[in-house]
Formats: structure tokens, sequence, C-alpha cells
């Protein structure tokens, strides 16, 4: 049948109209749903979330090191001076050492930048799905992402070289399991919090969902450690991110699944009558 000469031909009428339709049709769905409906969906996409994110990073991880080394070589200096500064000049002084310092709290930076931006990412489109708002959850997202990298690259530079400078002086698993549960909580505290501020909360719900990533990482750091030492016992302890394809694998799960769930068994979904008032 002939179109219609009235209305303009496009190729992407059909996409178009697509969107069109659902922008329209997603608020009301998700205005439709029942309180406990939505709160379900929800835990469900962040807990997908977390174990979306670890599998990435640790498909991409290594990569983004190698694309990303002469951009933030300038990180090396930096790592090594403040585990200096902070260890009170008990930082060994062989350049070896200092090599070692700089270039994995470099590599770490880089890696736990992109976790914590993929957490965050998550964590703030769960919450502004929450609210019952496509706009919010787009911009809650985005905010998330920023807050997730910023968070997981800088916890990274602060903790990984005073983590190195001392388990290269006393070898100590409690060390390692500390370090971790540190960098995995920045990530895991930015994810609650965007999901909190997402989802409309007020700011000490926001920050319970906070702690409560807090406390999934730590769990999640604890968990790593006990499987790297009787499954992976040939890891070593001197390299934050572990060389083992699958140990790497297993490490960031237990940094963003647990931390996740944790998170998600605190969230809920507002009442209709309040998300009605979501922008």
């Amino acid at each position: 049948m002939p179109r219609e000469s009235s209305r303009p031909y496009s190729d992407v009428d059909g996409g178009e109209e697509g969107l069109v339709i659902l922008r329209r049709m997603a608020p009301k769905l998700l205005k439709s749903l029942t309180e406990q409906t939505l709160s379900e969906l929800v835990r469900v996409l962040l807990v997908l979330g977390g174990i979306s994110t670890a599998v990435l990073v640790w498909a991409f991880g290594a990569w983004l090191m190698q694309s990303s080394a002469q951009l933030t070589s300038g990180l090396d200096g930096f790592a090594v001076a403040w585990a200096a500064w902070a260890l009170r000049g008990q930082l060994s002084a062989v350049a070896l050492t200092q090599s070692h310092i700089g270039s994995y709290a470099r590599e770490t930076a880089v890696v736990f930048t992109l976790l914590g931006g993929l957490f965050g990412l998550f964590g703030g489109a769960a919450g502004g799905l929450i609210s019952r708002s496509i706009p919010r959850t787009a911009r809650a997202g985005a905010g998330g992402l920023l807050l997730g990298s910023l968070a997981g690259g800088a916890s990274c530079l602060l903790v990984v070289p005073i983590y190195l400078g001392l388990i290269l002086q006393t070898p100590d698993t409690r060390i390692s399991i500390a370090a971790h549960a540190l960098i995995h909580s920045a990530a895991a505290a930015a994810c609650g919090l965007a999901a909190g501020l997402g989802a409309r909360m007020s700011v000490r719900e926001a920050l319970t969902l906070a702690m409560a990533g807090v406390m999934g990482a730590s769990l999640g750091a604890l968990l790593f450690g006990l499987i790297q030492m009787f499954c992976f016992p040939f890891e070593s302890e001197f390299v934050p991110i572990p060389r083992s394809s699958l140990c790497r694998l297993v490490a960031f799960m237990c940094a963003t699944l647990v931390a996740a769930s944790c998170i998600a068994t605190v969230l809920k979904a507002p009442s209709a009558a309040r998300a009605d008032g979501a922008d």
C-alpha cells in the first residue's frame, strides 16, 4: 500500500516512534507496579548489576590498564611520595620496591575506577527506577558513574601504596584483607549512596544504603581472603590484583556481588504517592 504523501518519508520513523512510545509507556508501567513488585524487581536488577560489573571489569580491566599506561604514568610518583609520607620514612629506598609500589598503585586505580564507575552507574540507575522516574534514572546513573569512579580510583591511590609498603616489610594476610576491604568499601559506598539519592531518599536513608554497601564489601573482602588462601594458595599477596584470570574474576565478584546483595536487602521502593513527586 502506498505511503501517505502528507507524511514525510524517513527510514528511522519506526525507530523514533518506538522510542517515543517507550518514553510514554515506561513511566506509566513503573507507576502501575505495586511497591512490593517494584522493590523485588529493583533488587534483582541491582544484584545483576553487581555481577555485570565484575564480569565487565574482569573482561576489560587488563586492556584498560595497558591502554592508559602512558596517560596515567604520572600517578606512579604520587603513589610513592604518598607511601613515603604516610609510612614516615619506613618505605624501602630500593628503586625496585618504589617502582613496584608506583606501578601497582596506578594499575589498581585504573581498574577500580572502572569498577567503581560501573557499580555506581548500576546503583544510581536502580535508585532512579525505584523512584518511578525515567529522567531521574538517567541522571542518577550518570551521577553514580562519576561518584563511583572517583571513589574507586581515589581509594586505590590512597590505600594501595600503604598496603604494599607494609606487606613488603611484613607479609600478613590480614593486611591484604584489610586493604581489599577499604578499596571495595569505597566503591560499594558510592553505589549505595547513588541508589539512595536516585530513589529520592533522605540523607539518612541514603547513608544507610552506603553503610550496607560497606558491610557487604568488607564481608566480600574477607570471603575472598579465605577463598584465595584455600583455592589459590600460589597467588601472591604482594600484588593487589591477582595474576590468575579465574582468581581475578572471583576477586571482582566478591567486591561487587556481596555488596550489591547487602544494598538490595536494605533498598525498598517508596509508595506510589511519594513517587508521584519524582521529577
